[in-house]
């Protein structure tokens, strides 16, 4: 009988919001399945030899990008693969270093005492700290993934929330450069 095994995610995952500096709202609810995504499409997908039970903050980060364009359906969950991929390849990880997606809604009000609520599909992508990638230029290749997504997705801007251990330590508002 083959051994099924269950993946385990040092990564909060479930329903996001934050406030930002203008005092509007934002929000992603996850609403489709969690989708284990290789680096490459080349890189073998080869289970961990072992688990971590306990002892370790693992560092993790979630983004969330939208999919419309202007109000108008734009992207697909293909897009933004392709664009993690074409830059974490520029930022030299570990050919091994797969993330995961999950599609859901973006809601997002701009100013408080607004009416205005923009909501739309979106996905968020979870990115964990490879033991090759080092704390310092872990932040700053987040930030530039994030940007980059904004940019090429033409996204006002991709929330990009830090956590260690599974709790949020940041949130920041990425708008492309």
């Amino acid at each position: 009988m083959k051994r099924q095994r269950t993946v385990t995610i040092p990564a909060q995952m479930g329903l996001a919001s934050w406030t930002t500096p203008t005092g509007g709202t934002g929000q992603f609810r996850p609403n489709g399945p969690v989708v284990l995504v290789p680096a490459t499409e080349a890189a073998p997908m080869n289970p961990n030899p072992y688990d971590v039970y306990g002892g370790v903050k693992t560092l993790a980060a979630r983004m969330f990008v939208g999919l419309n364009v202007g109000g108008k359906p734009t992207w697909d969950v293909d897009d933004v693969v392709h664009a993690v991929r074409a830059e974490r390849g520029k930022q030299k990880v570990p050919a091994d270093a797969s993330f995961l997606l999950q599609r859901g809604i973006y809601t997002h009000t701009p100013k408080r005492g607004r009416k205005t609520v923009i909501e739309e599909n979106s996905v968020q992508v979870v990115i964990v700290k490879m033991p090759s990638e080092t704390e310092r230029t872990w932040r700053p290749h987040l930030i530039r993934l994030a940007e980059r997504l904004a940019q090429r997705l033409k996204q006002a801007s991709v929330i990009l929330e830090l956590q260690r251990g599974g709790l949020v330590t940041e949130v920041l508002g990425v708008r492309p450069y």
